[in-house]
């Protein structure tokens, strides 16, 4: 294949093949001017997210299969987008246990008895709100403090109160 011929081809990120670039539309803000996916996989990925699509029981259909497809990488990255958001707020808390000192294994624990909200599951956004307006409803804990903590809590919920 000559050179002439290589400066004509052009990968598509969304089917993965090599392709001419005759066959993606045209983007000014990109590097070579090009589409990053042919028109092919640009009219597929148009569909998909249109509205109409979203609701119907082939996009469920096709939902289910991409994730069965891809659930290796998926559960990687969210475990990765996880760790990076709980490592952002226990820093913001110091990075130790305020009961025994230890830096492993941290939890945050909510002070008050309010239904908690899901940290993994929070973006970064609320993150940094929590970080900026809430800092005080949690405290820093390892595993073993964490649970010597829920285990008190439960025998004082246990004990009969006096009248």
């Amino acid at each position: 294949m000559g050179t002439d011929q290589k400066e004509q081809l052009k990968w598509c990120n969304y089917c993965k093949g090599l392709k001419l670039k005759a066959e993606f539309s045209n983007n000014a803000s990109a590097y070579d001017g090009k589409q990053s996916y042919c028109k092919e996989c640009s009219s597929k990925l148009n569909k998909l997210r249109s509205p109409k699509y979203q609701g119907s029981e082939k996009a469920r259909a096709w939902r289910r299969f991409h994730y069965l497809e891809h659930r290796q990488e998926m559960l990687a990255s969210n475990r990765q987008q996880r760790l990076h958001k709980r490592a952002i707020l226990l820093f913001a808390y110091g990075g130790i246990c305020c009961r025994c000192g230890t830096s492993s294994d941290l939890r945050l624990h909510r002070l008050d008895t309010m239904p908690h909200r899901q940290l993994d599951s929070m973006s970064l956004d609320a993150i940094n709100d929590l970080i900026d307006n809430h800092k005080d409803e949690y405290i820093p804990v390892c595993h073993s403090c964490h649970k010597k903590i829920h285990a008190m809590i439960k025998r004082e919920l246990a004990l009969p109160t006096s009248i």
